[in-house]
Formats: C-alpha cells, structure tokens, sequence
C-alpha cells in the first residue's frame, strides 16, 4: 500500500485497483488486526471492509463476485486528488477544484462530470451553507457500474 499515492475517481488510490479480485491482495489482508494493524467487517449485506493501517485505507468488496468496488482514502492518507487532500477544509477544495459541489441526496461532495468519486465531510448530515467550513473526513473512489442496473447485484 502506498499512502502517497494519487487518487484516482472510478479508477483508485494507495496502489490498489477497483475491479481487482480480492485474491490479488490477499497477502496485503492476512493477518489484519492479529499481527498486522488493520481490521475488517461485514458492513453491509454484501459488502466486506478492510481497513489498512490507522484506517488510513479501507477497501469494500462485493462478496457475490470478490471484487474490489470501493476505495477509500482516510484520515493519514497523503495523497492527493488533484490538488485535493484528507483533512482540508472543504473551501480550500473547492477553490481547487471548482466542479466540487455538495449534493443534500447522497451527503456527500461530489464532482461534476466526473463520476466514481465522493468526498465526505466530518459532521453527518450538514448544512449546507456548513459544508465550506467542514474538513474532508474521507475521499472515495468507486466502481461506477457497480452502483447502475445489474451492477447492484454484484455483476459487473
């Protein structure tokens, strides 16, 4: 994993892939929360979380079909998207990346004309008019079609 590395939207972060089988990682995963630092979950139904490190990654795979379809860059992950960091004020980015614009239906910033990425802020649920001040808890990069059609059941 490499905490340094760019972001990617609908593409991913740390040197990990979306779309790569689990299996393609699987010596980053063993051991994680025994004798390497990390955990992992069941987050949802079909959805398995691994979180690397502090947290500083996290990977979500669909269990129906073992591949990677969500990444996530935390707190501690030093790169970059764009001009774009975990923990800059929401503002600052924005004045970065002008397409960012936060949307009240996903609670979440999104950019415009680009899909496969969502930032997040630290308050759940904000204002508005309190997204500018907020910092960025969380950059996430995901697979576009895994989120349309079929996709939302695991075949993509």
């Amino acid at each position: 994993m490499q905490i340094d590395a760019p972001i990617v939207p609908n593409e991913g972060l740390g040197g990990l892939k979306l779309r790569s089988k689990i299996a393609d990682i699987q010596d980053l995963l063993t051991g994680l929360g025994l004798y390497n630092s990390g955990s992992f979950e069941l987050a949802a139904p079909f959805e398995a979380r691994y979180r690397l490190g502090n947290g500083e990654v996290e990977i979500g795979v669909d269990v129906r079909n073992g591949k990677i379809f969500k990444l996530i860059a935390g707190p501690g992950y030093q790169g970059l998207m764009g001009g774009v960091a975990v923990g800059m004020r929401m503002e600052d980015a924005m004045k970065q990346e002008p397409c960012l614009h936060y949307s009240e239906a996903e609670e979440a910033v999104l950019l415009a004309g680009c899909p496969g990425v969502a930032l997040d802020v630290a308050e759940i649920d904000p204002l508005p008019e309190r997204v500018p001040a907020l910092p960025i808890s969380a950059i996430s990069v995901y697979v576009v079609e895994a989120l349309q059609g079929s996709g939302q059941r695991g075949d993509w």
